[in-house]
């Protein structure tokens, strides 16, 4: 049997997951190869992890938080579609992603027992190394005009934080109460005063997958 041919696009993200210090395990099934074709390939292009990030509290080492805001886009968001996917999926959720890209939201979600459907909105929180916060839009990522959401185009927000195995659970009623940009600040030990327009403490949804009901 011959070998697939690794593309342009796979090797990228193959560096962006090993730069984020993703399992083996997660790489596997997000790329659809085996392990040994994985190592081999590390090996020839000679790609390596990272330092592995200290994500306990606080940010105290400055290369900790360098490793957080130099970052590439390329498949950031990628990254973390899948990684809410196989964290569906081990919560005995069926995932299906629409053929057509642009959609409102990125997957809906089936139940594998009692058949309940969602529709659901991946969001990536990035770090901002100024404020020592994480942030994202809940808002379309339309290039030239983005959007508010409404409640036909989804059920919940999953916001994942990159480089951090954190995801935020947010029910599209409660983002309503919430800024367009919201903060998220998962390492620190004393939360921000929240201003009188975020209502919402948006540090009680951190990894509440229990939210999304079955």
């Amino acid at each position: 049997m011959a070998h697939k041919r690794w593309t342009d696009k796979e090797t990228d993200l193959l560096r962006e997951l090993f730069n984020n210090n993703i399992k083996m395990e997660t790489i596997i099934k997000i790329l659809g190869r085996s392990k040994a074709s994985i190592n081999a390939r590390c090996r020839n292009l000679k790609i390596k992890r990272n330092k592995v990030v200290d994500s306990k509290l606080p940010f105290t080492d400055k290369t900790n938080r360098k490793h957080f805001t130099n970052q590439s886009n390329l498949v950031i968001g990628g990254i973390s579609e899948w990684s809410v996917f196989i964290s569906l999926e081990q919560r005995g959720w069926s995932v299906f992603k629409p053929i057509i890209e642009g959609n409102r939201s990125d997957c809906i979600i089936k139940h594998y027992e009692t058949g309940k459907t969602y529709k659901i909105q991946i969001k990536t929180g990035t770090y901002s190394q100024r404020y020592d916060c994480f942030h994202t839009q809940l808002k379309t990522s339309d290039a030239w005009k983005a959007e508010k959401y409404n409640k036909e185009d989804l059920d919940f927000f999953i916001v994942r934080l990159d480089k951090m195995n954190v995801h935020y659970i947010i029910p599209f009623k409660d983002s309503l109460r919430m800024p367009t940009r919201p903060t998220l600040t998962p390492h620190r030990r004393k939360q921000v005063k929240r201003s009188r327009y975020n209502h919402l403490d948006t540090e009680q949804y951190k990894d509440k997958w229990e939210l999304i009901k079955a």
